[in-house]
């Protein structure tokens, strides 16, 4: 059996009642955390400006827009909101793909199951069986992608999103094979619009292809029988792999446990993360330290680890999100990073810019990021010299945020909280993250959806 009919198979009969607990405690923490990245992106320029185009289309339905009054068809809706949660690139990321999944895939499954009256635990197991097949599909094809300047979270995106809004439309595997093979051929966004509004556009575009693929296979549009077998494939294309080594095993385990997502805890790249922590704890362990006297800050890890930064003098707040010499100047002078932090004028203050000239970012040619057989071996080192006196040094490994170093449940509901807070009331947000937290209960996702929605 091929990867395509293998994976068709497992994710028409995954069901709730298959999940670990683990498993889908896990997927609830996703949708907590990309809801909230989604809030915090609904006042950006990329989504005022999408949400603009969708209604001069005027694609009237009943999925809801978060943060907003607006209902549209359910790509429409997907589109908007996968955009509005990549807007501040707040949202998690799955390593192992080098890809922000949840953008996509939260926005296609939430508006999907709106439209279907799906029940929240129904929507849980199409994000999940999702996830699954950009996980396995990503874990082969990602790394070779994204050196050659794919962004995958647009590439690997609208497949799974495929999936799940496939799922639940309960298309049979044949069609469920159409679906992804349709979204496949949608696949594409390139990292040379990183730090634009273009880089959160390719989420939305990848959220909307993926309920458009499922919708058109569930009306008989046909596509390729196994898009990642034979000559020509997805595979071989996009990140020159003829054949699949092995069938992967789909939920053996499940990617939300294993390798896991990463939460961010700052709403920028997660290349910078390990040197804002790196950063933060020196910062806090010596406290005297006179900005003014620092000579030099340098960011040391090991080769491709810097690849998306591509902002060495970032000119606005969306390039300084891409810029590890303006988030660690930002961050020593102000002792935070937040939301707030990437504007046109926090990254154009003369004190930041002067301490910026002072951080350079070094990758080790010797050292990879992953070993042969897929061991992260990513690790940020950042030193810091003094014009006079000691150097300080600090190794991260593993950032707050990460599978190993997980943000608890009061910190993801303080971030769903600063995230939300001057989009819904705060009777919203208490009843939205109650919702959240019981999930699996919720009879029907329109629920959640009616307590996402502006009051004015």
């Amino acid at each position: 059996m091929t990867v395509l009919r293998h994976y068709a198979e497992w994710a028409c009969h995954l069901s709730y009642e298959d999940l670990p607990v683990v498993v889908a405690s896990n997927a609830k923490k996703a949708m907590i955390d990309t809801i909230a990245a989604m809030l915090a992106g609904v006042n950006e320029p990329v989504s005022r400006k999408i949400l603009a185009y969708v209604a001069r289309e005027k694609a009237a339905g009943n999925a809801t827009v978060a943060g907003s009054n607006c209902r549209f068809s359910a790509a429409s809706a997907s589109l908007i909101n996968g955009a509005m949660a990549h807007a501040l690139d707040y949202d998690d990321l799955l390593t192992s793909t080098r890809s922000h999944p949840s953008a996509v895939l939260v926005p296609a499954v939430l508006a999907v199951g709106e439209t279907r009256n799906a029940s929240a635990a129904e929507v849980l197991v199409a994000y999940l069986a999702g996830l699954e097949l950009i996980d396995k599909i990503g874990s082969l094809a990602a790394f070779a992608q994204y050196a050659k300047g794919w962004h995958t979270t647009s590439t690997l995106g609208g497949m799974g999103a495929a999936a799940g809004a496939g799922k639940l439309l309960k298309l049979p595997p044949a069609q469920m094979r159409m679906a992804v093979s349709i979204a496949a051929s949608m696949a594409g966004g390139l990292q040379k619009n990183f730090g634009t509004m273009t880089k959160p556009l390719h989420a939305g575009l990848a959220a909307q292809a993926g309920v458009m693929a499922a919708l058109l296979a569930a009306d008989g549009f046909t596509a390729s029988d196994d898009v990642f077998a034979g000559k020509d494939n997805y595979l071989e294309v996009t990140a020159q792999i003829a054949e699949p080594p092995s069938i992967p095993s789909f939920g053996s385990p499940f990617a939300v446990v294993s390798p896991g997502l990463h939460v961010k805890r700052y709403p920028c790249c997660f290349a910078t993360h390990r040197a804002l922590d790196a950063v933060f704890s020196i910062r806090s362990e010596h406290p005297q330290l006179d900005v003014k006297q620092i000579g030099s800050i340098t960011c040391m890890a090991p080769a491709r680890s810097f690849t998306a930064l591509i902002y060495d003098s970032p000119a606005t707040g969306l390039e300084g999100k891409f810029s590890m010499q303006y988030v660690v100047a930002a961050a020593w002078i102000d002792g935070w990073v937040n939301i707030s932090s990437f504007t046109d004028e926090m990254v154009g203050r003369k004190n930041v810019r002067s301490l910026m000239e002072k951080v350079r970012k070094v990758e080790d040619p010797n050292l990879s990021i992953t070993d042969p057989d897929g061991t992260d071996r990513r690790f940020t080192e950042v030193t810091i010299e003094m014009t006079s006196g000691p150097v300080f040094q600090k190794r991260v490994v593993r950032p707050k945020g990460s599978v190993d170093v997980p943000l608890t449940e009061g910190e993801l509901a303080e971030k769903f909280l600063e995230c939300s807070t001057g989009i819904l009331s705060g009777i919203q947000q208490n009843t939205a993250l109650n919702i959240l937290r019981g999930l699996e209960s919720v009879n029907s996702i329109s629920e959640l959806m009616g307590s996402l929605r502006a009051t004015n």
